[in-house]
């Protein structure tokens, strides 16, 4: 339902919040997992960048994407 995210307060701590209610409105079933880090801003790309490429096990499909996307390269440790 992309509805439910259109017009969201992105990058606030609203997100989570507004997205619910709107889940609720709609009498939508909605489940959550533990929060990760948001990924708004160049820095925070670096850091997860920085994370993949030291412990690409510990992030699989992100490792898989970012070297698709040139991010990292192909044989990182």
């Amino acid at each position: 339902m992309p509805e439910i995210l259109r017009g969201i307060p992105w990058g606030t701590d609203r997100v989570l919040a507004r997205t619910l209610e709107r889940a609720e409105e709609r009498h939508l079933r909605v489940a959550t997992l533990e929060p990760l880090e948001d990924l708004d801003t160049p820095a925070d790309l670096v850091r997860l960048l920085i994370r993949c490429y030291g412990h690409p096990r510990a992030c699989p499909h992100t490792t898989a994407g970012l070297r698709r996307l040139g991010l990292l390269p192909e044989e990182a440790r």
